[in-house]
C-alpha cells in the first residue's frame, strides 16, 4: 500500500490508506475476481462497493473508520458516489474515480 503525504496531510491517514485501494479496486482489474460484478459496465472506473469487501481488504481499520474515511473521500471530491442503484433493490454504494 502506497499512501500519498499530501492525501494524508489533506484527508487523514485512515482515509489515504483507503484512498490508496479504492484506486487499486476502481481503476485496476488488481481485485477483479472479489468485485465481480460489482462494475458498472458502461461507465469506466466506477464499481459498487460495500464496506464489508473493503474491510475484507483493509482488515486492520474498524467498519466505522472505513465508513468515515470513505464519506471524507467523498466530501473532499477525491472519489463521487453514483447513483446507480436501483431503489429498495440495493443497499451497496457505487463509487466513481474523479480526476484530480
Amino acid at each position: 500500500m502506497v499512501i500519498d503525504e499530501k492525501i494524508a496531510s489533506e484527508v487523514g491517514l485512515e482515509a489515504a490508506a483507503v484512498y490508496s485501494e479504492m484506486i487499486l479496486i476502481l481503476c485496476t482489474g488488481m481485485y477483479r475476481e472479489k468485485f465481480k460484478g460489482c462494475r458498472v459496465k458502461q461507465v469506466p472506473n466506477t464499481v459498487f462497493v460495500s464496506i464489508a469487501k473493503l474491510k475484507e481488504i483493509i482488515p486492520f481499520m474498524s467498519t466505522k473508520k472505513l465508513y468515515d474515511a470513505v464519506n471524507r473521500l467523498v466530501s473532499t471530491g477525491y472519489i463521487k458516489e453514483a447513483n446507480y442503484r436501483l431503489p429498495g433493490m440495493n443497499t451497496t454504494k457505487c463509487y466513481q474515480m474523479v480526476d484530480r
